[in-house]
């Protein structure tokens, strides 16, 4: 089988047109990712045969929108290892921090590292269980509370 350079592959593309280089860029990656499924699949089996150890499910996701009025929810409970991901769905910048606000003795890592604009994301993995009081640092008087059990 006659492998194509990247660079040779850029140029292939190049000469085609938009939709047909889209169309064969779309069959490269179906192939691609067919032999590469059929290779790690060949792999795992042998490699699951001798051994035990399983792999770890993704964490959970769990979304807190920040909006003028609040965060939505403004209590959530999750479980340990659940990433919690804060959406400013707002226009004024939002800065979700743990609580009680300024000292962050809740949680003293659990700060976003800037001001989060509109669309922006912060995220957070939970891995130990209790009770975290959060509030936004640029308006104090947004509040929250996660229950992790």
């Amino acid at each position: 089988m006659r492998t194509m350079s990247i660079k040779q592959f850029l140029k292939l593309i190049k000469r085609m047109e938009r939709r047909s280089a889209l169309v064969g860029l779309l069959v490269v990656l179906v192939i691609a990712g067919g032999i590469w499924l059929l290779a790690d699949h060949s792999s795992t089996s042998s490699t699951m045969a001798t051994s035990k150890t399983k792999a770890l499910p993704p964490p959970a996701t769990a979304v807190i929108e920040i909006t003028s009025a609040g965060f939505i929810p403004s209590t959530l409970a999750i479980h340990a290892d659940t990433k919690v991901v804060w959406v400013n769905e707002d226009v004024m910048p939002h800065l979700p921090a743990a609580g009680p606000y300024p000292t962050r003795a809740d949680m003293p890592n659990l700060v976003a590292p800037r001001a989060l604009g509109d669309k922006e994301t912060y995220s957070f993995l939970f891995t130990k269980t209790g009770t975290i009081q959060y509030d936004d640092n640029l308006n104090p008087s947004l509040t929250g509370t996660i229950e992790i059990r």
